[in-house]
């Protein structure tokens, strides 16, 4: 399938955030992530977000890390349950979900290598504590993708109960931060430290800050 890079273009995109319904600027290679705690809305809105980000970007393929293996993409197509990496998709198969049995650190790193080079493309992490396989060691393969920012249109959408123990360089190099309610007082000072903000109750009414 020929891919195209230059469509990826900076476009607007209505989100529901709030009843205002913002608009926010979205780039291909933009990092979102979404933090909040267990049964906020995390996964729903990533899912929403996905379908805007497939919508504007039509060349783009969805990679998807379930990590959690707690049912959320079960309907999805081109879903798999390997201890080794998959391949990449073939043809017009627009999605690929692995669930990683056995968590192998090798075999995530090299799927996650594996998508730089099918750019465009979209990666969705879910849960991203995942990466983190020790305390001092975060994969270098999603911060790889990170860093290049938009040189190579990987757009990432990951997902964190714990934004405590996402590294501080991660979270700086997000495009989009989307915080629910954050439960721990921990959670709440990291917050509070790296994105220079307050974290008191989030002011909409659904839960977003």
């Amino acid at each position: 399938m020929q891919r195209s890079v230059s469509k990826l273009t900076s476009q607007p995109l209505a989100l529901p955030l709030s009843r205002s319904q913002s608009r926010i600027k979205v780039r291909a290679g933009d990092k979102w992530l979404i933090a909040g705690m267990t049964g906020c809305g995390k996964t729903t809105f990533a899912k929403e977000l996905c379908l805007h980000l497939e919508k504007l970007y039509p060349t783009a393929r969805i990679y998807i890390l379930d990590y959690k293996n707690w049912g959320d993409f079960d309907d999805y197509p081109g879903r798999v349950l390997t201890v080794e990496a998959p391949p990449k998709p073939q043809g017009n198969q627009r999605y690929q979900v692995w669930v990683p049995v056995g968590k192998r650190r090798d075999e995530i790193e090299k799927w996650l290598s594996g998508i730089l080079n099918d750019a465009p493309a979209i990666l969705f992490i879910d849960e991203l504590v995942g990466l983190s396989y020790s305390q001092s060691n975060f994969s270098e393969e999603y911060t790889k993708i990170s860093q290049l920012g938009r040189a190579a249109p990987v757009g990432i959408i990951s997902l964190t109960q714990k934004l405590s123990k996402v590294p501080e360089g991660t979270i700086g190099q997000a495009t989009h931060i989307v915080r629910f309610r954050l439960r721990k007082k921990y959670d709440q000072i990291v917050s509070r430290d790296l994105l220079n903000e307050d974290v008191g109750e989030p002011p909409d009414e659904f839960g977003f800050y």
